[in-house]
């Protein structure tokens, strides 16, 4: 599997968790307004490769953060001893991970999923469907990240903990 540096794995993170699903939301929410050509297959597509560099920053998740515990020694900071993280946004490494998951690999695949049987079986409302799960995608994104960026000010090395 392809090695990535720290810089290299938070950019494809954000691309994954923010700008591709806002760049989506945006054409079709424009569409509309400035006459933009297929709003639900341009949403698709970005749907589409979310799902792919989510899978992938997914995978390389885990090993990634292999390595920084054994470059550093430790994951967390957990001053109580209660197995959660000491930051603001307390959340186990469990809950983050599933959430993670479900924002970069679930979601963008129930947005592709639905856009492209619309077409097929004639489903109502493709195009807002698209939306939503953006919208959706966007807000779970800004939320796992406001975790991540707390921990690491809370002396974590940026990444939740692996429980």
């Amino acid at each position: 599997m392809l090695k990535m540096t720290d810089r290299v794995y938070d950019i494809a993170k954000w691309l994954v968790s923010v700008v591709l699903p806002a760049l989506g939301i945006l054409y079709v929410a424009l569409s509309d307004v400035f006459g933009l050509l297929v709003p639900d297959s341009v949403m698709a597509t970005v749907m589409a490769i979310v799902l792919f560099m989510g899978m992938f920053v997914n995978a390389n998740g885990q090993k990634w953060a292999m390595a920084r515990l054994e470059a550093t020694g430790t994951m967390i900071r957990d001053t109580n001893s209660d197995g959660i993280p000491d930051y603001p946004f307390r959340m186990s490494g469990d809950i983050y991970d599933s959430l993670k998951w479900l924002n970069q690999v679930f979601l963008p695949a129930l947005a592709v999923m639905y856009t492209t049987m619309a077409d097929i079986w004639s489903l109502p409302n493709a195009d807002m469907v698209s939306v939503v799960l953006g919208a959706f995608i966007i807000f779970m994104s800004t939320t796992l990240q406001f975790s991540s960026t707390q921990w690491a000010k809370a002396g974590g090395l940026g990444l939740p903990p692996i429980s």
